[in-house]
């Protein structure tokens, strides 16, 4: 299956319809995945002195 056929199933299955949907989904921006990366992110600013 391509990667297009594969992105269009995927959709699918989340009943997403619309391109503004697909920029709102956990298919696009997963907050837990956000919720991760911004707490590791600060860590290391912390760590290399950008934030107290």
């Amino acid at each position: 299956m391509s990667a297009e056929r594969e992105m269009v199933q995927r959709m699918t299955d989340h009943g997403i319809t619309s391109l503004a949907q697909f920029y709102t989904s956990k298919i696009k921006y997963d907050p837990d995945q956000f919720a991760i990366d911004s707490a590791e992110l600060r860590a290391l600013l912390q760590e290399r002195g950008f934030l107290s």
